[in-house]
């Protein structure tokens, strides 16, 4: 009988919940298809003005972090669905590049660090997520395991996916952050499918996984900022476990 062994995780500190996508201000929109044509006759852009005043529909975040407190990002593969040990860093890479950007934390340790601090894990007896923290002088680390990673969900054309479990957890007081479920939060990322199209050589289907895992990376960012729908990672279906 095998036994799984978890990187074991305490108690949540406050509760934070999906909050899904904005709605369109209907009736600003309705205002506009009377008012808009007496300003601006002989145009015909009202659909783009309507477009201009409203903006891209907006993705809201699933959490805020604490911009000031110094932040990790570590992704596990305790069941070996990755094809390979780098593209766990290709994931936190991305994502920390993306929080920065976004301003959404100040100061990010390397995910690099974090992988050399558990390079002498033991699957029998790992490391505490917050002894991954502390161990590179982290106070706050966002905790992510790949459950899948699929270049093909159907076995014939190429429609890559992957899903993670993720958790903030404060490592200064022991707490998880959040989602207040247990198990973490669950983020199945799906990317366009490309019909007739599949990875023809080694160095293909290396380039393909990069791209994936990048991806994944942005998708993970993109659970804490506030984003446009247009530059969502993939198609997204989060859940939480209970």
């Amino acid at each position: 009988m095998t036994t799984n062994h978890h990187r074991t995780v305490d108690s949540p500190a406050g509760t934070t919940s999906w909050s899904g996508h904005r709605l369109l201000a209907r009736l600003l929109t309705g205002a506009l298809f009377f008012t808009l044509p007496v300003v601006m006759v002989g145009c015909n852009i009202l659909a783009p003005a309507l477009y201009l005043i409203h903006g891209p529909e907006k993705v809201q975040k699933a959490y805020t972090l604490d911009a000031k407190r110094a932040t990790v990002v570590f992704v596990d593969d305790r069941r070996n669905q990755l094809p390979r040990r780098s593209l766990r860093q290709v994931i936190a890479e991305e994502t920390q590049r993306k929080l920065l950007s976004e301003k959404a934390v100040e100061t990010m340790i390397d995910g690099r660090a974090a992988l050399a601090a558990t390079a002498h894990d033991k699957s029998t007896d790992p490391m505490k997520v917050t002894e991954i923290a502390r161990a590179v002088q982290a106070d706050v680390i966002i905790y992510a395991t790949v459950d899948q990673f699929t270049l093909s969900t159907d076995g014939h054309s190429y429609s890559p996916a992957i899903s993670m479990r993720v958790k903030v957890v404060d490592a200064t007081n022991e707490a998880r952050l959040w989602p207040k479920e247990k198990n973490g939060f669950v983020l199945t990322l799906t990317l366009a499918t490309k019909q007739g199209f599949a990875p023809q050589s080694e160095a293909d289907l290396l380039k393909a996984e990069a791209e994936v895992a990048q991806a994944a990376g942005l998708g993970l960012a993109q659970l804490f900022v506030d984003h446009e729908a247009t530059e969502a990672a993939g198609k997204v279906s989060p859940q939480a476990e209970k």
